[in-house]
């Protein structure tokens, strides 16, 4: 992380906050943050975030970057909020503000697992090349309700594919699609033994609830 305070970390960050600025929205939207200063309240967060503020005093020996940002988040809202309460002439607790952090945990962790898939689908389908087969299979089987319903055998005649043809496409898609997440992760995530949990993550967002 530190490295990525330097002039060669712009990459780096450069995907961070594509990763994370569609959970930060979120988040703000689910504290109510009025719908007139939402947009302009995360691009502050973001771009704080993007000149390095956030990660100054991460250390990945005391946990995950993503829980280390929801602080970040919290605090950042809690001192908006308190602003709020001067500049409106009330006190704090009378700010409308939900008192449920899972809640707000919930929606970050939901939009960044779909943030990250997001990044994974598109370099699937730059990595998949023009194979025809894998493309059209790979896209059914990761976006289709039918997924999953029908059997390889009943799969393959809807695609007129014989049953192997079928398997190797749909099994080279998904090694890519596994591929893809590993590498999308190892740019956000510190501990490499982490990259397996958080692949489940992901895997559960794109299956939805």
């Amino acid at each position: 992380i530190a490295s990525m305070l330097s002039e060669a970390g712009r990459e780096a960050r450069r995907k961070l906050t594509a990763i994370y600025d569609r959970p930060v929205w979120r988040t703000m939207q689910k504290r109510r943050v009025p719908k007139g200063e939402l947009d302009d309240l995360k691009q502050d967060f973001m771009t704080q975030f993007w000149e390095g503020k956030y990660l100054e005093g991460f250390d990945p020996l005391k946990g995950r970057f993503r829980d280390w940002l929801k602080g970040c988040l919290r605090l950042f809202l809690a001192r908006h909020f308190e602003k709020e309460s001067y500049r409106r002439g009330k006190r704090l607790e009378e700010i409308e503000e939900p008192a449920e952090t899972r809640l707000t945990d919930d929606v970050f962790e939901r939009e960044w697992a779909e943030a990250v898939l997001s990044r994974v689908m598109k370099l699937v389908k730059q990595r998949r090349g023009s194979d025809a087969r894998t493309r059209m299979v790979w896209t059914w089987d990761s976006q289709s309700l039918s997924a999953g319903r029908l059997t390889q055998a009943e799969a393959a005649k809807q695609f007129r594919l014989s049953y192997e043809q079928f398997r190797t496409a749909l099994y080279k898609g998904r090694d890519l699609q596994a591929i893809a997440i590993r590498d999308v992760l190892r740019e956000e995530v510190e501990d490499p033994q982490e990259i397996e949990a958080e692949s489940f993550r992901i895997i559960e967002a794109e299956m939805g609830p």
